[in-house]
């Protein structure tokens, strides 16, 4: 088995059906099984969704173990000789995968390894890979300066801003979201770390790799679609104290010595990101109503339509690939275009989203297996 593929999931159904429709395309050509573990979802989508990939091996979690615990399970379980931990709201560019195992495969040397990660308007998410935090690149991080000045090597040290995003390269940090590992470098540093329960478990990861030699790397040629926060959007005050409280494991594990003063500033920077969020304005999600004029684009060979997007609301049009890059063209602002996904390869999806991402539109899908309607706005 050249790669197992690990998943963990919760409440998030709908971006889960979209990234294993792009997974199970990705790996046909390639010894594979994919892994998902559901970490407790209330709902009950993702085991009716259970029944559409048949392929996948499903792990059914009785409470939320968290993200590392939950991957280190999946892990022990796989049979590949890399493992891919992708995040349920990420896209995958299918031939960019394949890119990426050949060049583990000629490069013995690298033991993980990251993709160019970026938003559905394509631009790029510095988290991709880092550099190892430290109370400088962090306080930097935490007062703006890397944004002010996102090149510095002084100021933007914690996302590496004076590297290049465009050329293979070593990287300190690789990002969970979607990162390829070896099997053995896996087993050598014992998996991530389950006292991170969210968040900073990808960054201890890393950082054991570096202590034991073993190198990770930054390659911008496989390219992979990040929905980010998807889940955090439902629970951000669960999301907010899980990050802070990452922090504080990260430095009474690596920094134990600065806790002194460390502790007191993450707790002071948690405090103020609370009372900021109560002032911020809360995101209204778009809403699609038979009321709207839309367009349904689909493929000859579509499956039967939801009964919602029947004409007149509706105008119900076949598309090709090659119309990509002129599908949302010409909309005003209240003509909703919805995407069959079947019309589609994951491929042309993924440059789909794109286009309509870069031209600011809504995107909006099909299932194809349940007719529901998901909605995404960058």
């Amino acid at each position: 088995m050249q790669l197992s593929v690990i998943l963990v999931h919760y409440q998030t159904p709908d971006y889960l059906e979209l990234c294993l429709w792009a997974i199970r395309k990705a790996v046909q050509d390639i010894a594979a099984e994919i892994l998902v573990v559901d970490n407790a979802s209330p709902s009950p989508e993702v085991q009716a969704l259970s029944r559409y990939f048949p392929e996948v091996t499903w792990i059914w979690n009785t409470r939320n173990l968290g993200f590392g615990a939950a991957c280190n399970r999946a892990a022990a379980q796989a049979s590949g000789t890399y493992l891919l931990f992708l995040n349920p709201d990420t896209l995958i560019d299918p031939g960019g995968l394949q890119r990426a195992l050949i060049f583990m495969d000629q490069h013995p040397e690298v033991h993980a390894l990251g993709p160019y990660l970026q938003n559905s308007k394509g631009a790029f998410l510095k988290e991709a890979r880092r550099a190892f935090p430290t109370p400088w690149n962090s306080l930097c991080k935490i007062l703006g300066l890397d944004d002010l000045f996102p090149r510095s090597r002084l100021l933007a040290g914690y996302y590496a801003g004076d590297k290049s995003t465009h050329e293979v390269q070593p990287a300190e940090v690789l990002c969970g979201a979607c990162m390829l590992i070896r099997k053995k470098a896996w087993d050598a540093v014992a998996g991530f770390d389950e006292t991170y329960f969210l968040y900073g478990e990808d960054t201890d990861l890393c950082l054991r790799l570096h202590q034991q030699g073993l190198q990770a790397y930054f390659f911008p040629d496989w390219k992979v679609l990040h929905f980010k926060y998807r889940s955090m959007r439902s629970n951000p005050k669960v999301h907010r104290y899980y990050f802070f409280q990452a922090m504080k494991t990260y430095v009474q594990k690596h920094f134990p010595h600065h806790r002194w003063y460390l502790f007191p500033g993450i707790e002071l920077v948690y405090r103020l990101s609370r009372l900021s969020s109560k002032f911020r304005p809360t995101p209204v999600a778009p809403c699609i109503s038979q009321q709207l004029q839309g367009t349904i684009l689909t493929s000859p060979l579509h499956p039967p339509l939801p009964s919602w997007c029947e004409p007149p609301s509706w105008r119900i049009r076949e598309v090709t690939s090659d119309e990509l890059f002129s599908l949302f063209s010409g909309h005003s602002p209240d003509h909703v275009v919805v995407v069959h996904t079947a019309a589609f390869t994951p491929d042309s999806f993924f440059r789909l989203l794109l286009t309509a991402g870069r031209q600011n539109k809504c995107i909006t899908w099909i299932s194809p297996y349940t007719g529901k309607l998901v909605i995404h706005r960058e």
